[in-house]
């Protein structure tokens, strides 16, 4: 049996019990129906840009008694050092980076299971493109050094070549050229389409929500 941590979890808090207004009893009888707990990341074991108290000694009292504890995070603007660094940095013991899935670890999944071979054409983050390319992906990106007119797009977007897959995820670098260059690969009806899970709102602070690039996947 597996339990599933995340921020839905947290909002529908007002629905259930909450595990400190029930009996000793209670609480070992519901620990004991899971084996296998998946858990979000941001938001859950700390915030976008602070901490959360004492979520690392809540997954090492898990791991004390029998459970496998694995991470699923919509967040692939970390390499995996990375995140190994943030987990032990909260006290979280025997972290290792496979016990993190995200977008681009899927993708990555995905492109060795069907043996895509050609290029890939990213809409990914720097951090996502190194994931991929120490895996032996061959990453193709767009960056223009030059001013683009409307003249000049044509020439800057052009296909140089047949691309396996364009690959879609959380990038605040990513731009109208670049966007326009991934619809032509696309184009080709062999090229295939791997999103990520960008959120439909980001919210950064209490009252400040953005546009998120789930807006960007719609147009």
């Amino acid at each position: 049996t597996t339990l599933l941590v995340d921020c839905r979890t947290v909002m529908s808090a007002r629905k259930v019990r909450h595990i400190l207004n029930i009996s000793a009893k209670e609480q070992r009888e519901f620990v004991n129906s899971f084996d296998v707990v998946m858990c979000d990341c941001d938001g859950v074991m700390w915030m976008v840009s602070a901490s959360l108290p004492r979520t690392g000694e809540a997954v090492n009292a898990l791991k004390n008694d029998g459970k496998q504890v694995r991470f699923v995070s919509n967040n692939s603007v970390r390499l995996d050092e990375e995140y190994v660094n943030k987990f032990t940095r909260i006290g979280v013991k025997d972290f290792q980076a496979n016990d993190i899935m995200h977008p681009v670890k899927s993708m990555l999944y995905y492109i060795k299971k069907h043996n895509i071979k050609q290029p890939v054409f990213s809409l990914c983050s720097g951090q996502s493109n190194e994931t991929l390319r120490r895996e032996g992906v061959d990453v193709r990106t767009l960056v223009t050094k030059e001013d683009v007119e409307i003249a000049t797009l044509d020439e800057i977007t052009r296909p140089e070549q047949k691309m396996g897959a364009v690959l879609f995820d959380v990038n605040c670098h990513l731009n109208f050229v670049q966007m326009t260059a991934a619809t032509r690969y696309l184009a080709d009806k062999d090229c295939d389409f791997l999103m990520g899970a960008p959120d439909p709102i980001h919210k950064l602070q209490t009252g400040l929500m953005v546009p998120t690039f789930n807006d960007f996947y719609l147009i």
